[in-house]
C-alpha cells in the first residue's frame, strides 16, 4: 500500500506510522524526482549555458602589445570584441608636441566606427603610427617602435 498522505508539490509519499511502504512507492517518488528536478536543471530557456555563464564572470579581458613602428600594423585579438579601448602605457590620451597634437589613446566599436587610427573588424584591430609630425592632421601614436600598449577588449 502506497503512503495515506502526498507532499503538496511533487506528490511524493508521505508515510504515517500505520502505513507500509513498498519498493514502487520509492521508485515513483525518485521517478518523480528525477523528471522534475533534471527538467528543471536543463532548461536552458530559465537557465544560462555554459557560454552565457562565460560572458556574465568575464565581460571584460585585456590584451598587450608592442609597437614595432610600422605606419599600420594588425593585431589579433583572442575573440571579436563589441568595442575596445587601446591606449599607450605611461602615457596621457593626446599631447602637443611642436604643435602637432599626438593620440596615444582611442576607441572602436566593431564594424562601426572608431577614434582615427584604429579600425576593428572582427578580431582583427588594425593600429596606425605616424612617421613625421603634422600640425594640419590627426598624429596616431598607436603602433611606436618599442612602446608598449593595452588593449581593453569588451564582449
Amino acid at each position: 500500500m502506497g503512503s495515506t498522505n502526498k507532499t503538496p508539490n511533487l506528490h511524493l509519499n508521505s508515510w504515517l506510522d500505520t502505513d507500509s511502504p513498498k519498493r514502487m512507492d520509492f521508485q515513483s517518488d525518485n521517478d518523480i524526482i528525477d523528471e522534475q528536478l533534471g527538467g528543471h536543471i536543463l532548461n536552458e530557456v530559465i537557465h544560462l549555458t555554459a557560454e552565457e555563464k562565460e560572458y556574465l564572470s568575464s565581460p571584460v579581458h585585456m590584451v598587450s602589445y608592442t609597437g614595432n613602428g610600422s605606419a599600420s600594423r594588425n593585431v589579433t585579438l583572442p575573440f571579436v570584441p563589441l568595442f575596445v579601448i587601446v591606449f599607450k602605457n605611461n602615457s596621457p590620451i593626446s599631447s602637443i608636441s611642436n604643435s602637432a597634437n599626438i593620440q596615444s589613446a582611442g576607441f572602436a566599436l566593431n564594424g562601426a566606427g572608431a577614434t582615427a587610427g584604429l579600425t576593428l573588424a572582427n578580431t582583427s584591430l588594425t593600429v596606425k603610427q605616424y612617421s613625421t609630425l603634422s600640425t594640419s592632421s590627426a598624429n596616431y601614436d598607436f603602433n611606436a617602435s618599442g612602446a608598449s600598449y593595452r588593449v581593453i577588449l569588451f564582449k
